[in-house]
């Protein structure tokens, strides 16, 4: 735990919320909207987000070079 809250917005992309992740060298960050928490991910749950993304433009250049 520590005293000063690191959060995002859900209009943060992936790679802010990596950036802040690592930069504060935490596992968890919650997602703050104008109620309140609207949620919580993980470093795992970013990993996995990167490795999809990075997965579907390895898939869609392959397809355009394939296709020329």
């Amino acid at each position: 735990m520590t005293r000063d809250l690191v959060v995002c917005v859900p209009d943060d992309d992936v790679d802010y919320a990596m950036g802040i992740v690592t930069k504060n060298r935490v596992r968890h960050l919650p997602i703050m909207d104008d109620d309140g928490v609207a949620g919580i991910i993980s470093i795992g749950d970013l990993v996995k987000a990167c490795l999809e993304e990075a997965e579907y433009e390895n898939r869609y250049l392959k397809e355009y070079i394939q296709s020329r």
